[in-house]
C-alpha cells in the first residue's frame, strides 16, 4: 500500500528529526552496544513528553477503533455499514492530524520552525476537501454524412 504524500512527508519528516526521542548515531565499528545500553534503559524508564502525547493519541484511536469494528461485525444493514466505514476513515484522519498537530507543536517549541511548518502544510491538506475532477467535455459528434 502506497502511502499518500500528504501522510509520507510527515512520517519521513519524525524518522529524520528524531521526534521520538531517539538518538541517531552513525553506524560504525567504534559503536558498540554497550554504550547505548543506559541511554535505552533511561529512555525506557521515562519516555519523552512528545512519545507519551503520541501514545496516549494512538491508544485513543485504538479503543475507538476496537468500539466501531464491534459494531461493524454486529451490523448487517448496508446502509449502516457504510455509516461506520465513514466513521473509521473519520477516526484515522482526525487521528492523523493529531498527530501531526502535536508533532509540530513540538517541533516549534523546539525552534524547528520549518518542520514545524511543514507538517502544519500537512494537516491543511488532509483537512481540505477532496476535489473530484469534472469529466472533461466532449466535443459533440461529427453529423453523419450519407
Amino acid at each position: 500500500m502506497k502511502l499518500p504524500a500528504a501522510f509520507a512527508v510527515p512520517f519521513a519528516l519524525v524518522l529524520a528529526t528524531g521526534a521520538f526521542g531517539a538518538e541517531v548515531t552513525p553506524a560504525t565499528p567504534a559503536a558498540t552496544a554497550a554504550p547505548a545500553a543506559p541511554a535505552v534503559a533511561r529512555r525506557a524508564a521515562k519516555p519523552s513528553a512528545l512519545a507519551v502525547a503520541l501514545s496516549g493519541i494512538l491508544e485513543t484511536e485504538k479503543a475507538s477503533m476496537a468500539e466501531l469494528k464491534r459494531r461493524l461485525a454486529a451490523t448487517r444493514d448496508a446502509a449502516a455499514i457504510e455509516s461506520l466505514h465513514r466513521e473509521i476513515e473519520q477516526l484515522k484522519l482526525d487521528t492523523e492530524v493529531q498527530l501531526l498537530g502535536v508533532q509540530a507543536a513540538h517541533h516549534r517549541a523546539a525552534g524547528r520552525t520549518a518542520v514545524a511548518e511543514q507538517l502544519e502544510a500537512s494537516i491543511r491538506a488532509l483537512r481540505a476537501p477532496q476535489r473530484i475532477a469534472e469529466p472533461a467535455a466532449r466535443p459533440a459528434p461529427a453529423p453523419a454524412s450519407r
